[in-house]
């Protein structure tokens, strides 16, 4: 019986044992699940009605920010970053994505090489091609890293595609024929890899 009571006591007191307050963590847990199924409602309409998408990115940022929810404040910038692009403001694009760096956690360089594909590709549409490169050689340097195999034959695409379309065909082909057995490429690209390979 001493011990059935000693038991429900710490179930009682672990929470403020491990979180401080005891509806601390509860709050905190009530939270998050509130982003998340603002973000699962922001993913609906991304593309679509982008009053509505920044609406959701707004409010996810206001929760974020209240509960110092870093992966949240991550994906408000890189939510923020794809909003400026669709709307042709891809300047703009490049200083929201920049700010995902302040957010993204150390532990998962897949946030941090998807925040350089990004701004690579905000780069690329502003025919900045130096620039977008450089961003795109860091995704691939961390996908080679940290083995993030889809990061870096995303990373190898791009490159080709952008020294493809400078007509540096020997550094396009250097990166297009690494993967080119998993890629999935654009028509313009398979119809240089068809002609490549005739040689």
């Amino acid at each position: 019986m001493i011990k059935r009571k000693l038991v429900i006591l710490f179930i009682l007191i672990s929470p403020l044992l491990l979180f401080g307050e005891p509806n601390q963590y509860t709050t905190y847990s009530q939270d998050t699940i509130i982003f998340n199924r603002f973000n699962d409602s922001l993913r609906k309409v991304m593309f679509q009605d982008f009053n509505q998408a920044c609406f959701y990115i707004d409010t996810m940022e206001s929760i974020s920010t209240a509960i110092s929810f870093n992966k949240g404040l991550y994906i408000v910038q890189n939510s923020k970053g794809i909003v400026h692009y669709m709307k042709g403001d891809y300047k703009k694009s490049i200083v929201e994505y920049r700010k995902g760096f302040l957010y993204a956690n150390k532990d998962v360089p897949k946030q941090r090489a998807r925040i350089n594909l990004n701004i690579s590709l905000s780069y690329k549409t502003l025919t900045q091609y130096d620039s977008a490169i450089y961003y795109l050689n860091l995704a691939g340097d961390l996908a080679d890293k940290y083995h993030l195999d889809k990061v870096k034959i995303r990373a190898n695409i791009d490159r080709g595609a952008l020294y493809l379309q400078q007509e540096d065909y020997v550094n396009a082909a250097s990166y297009l024929l690494k993967d080119l057995d998993q890629i999935e490429t654009s028509h313009d690209t398979n119809a240089f890899l068809k002609f490549y390979k005739t040689f």
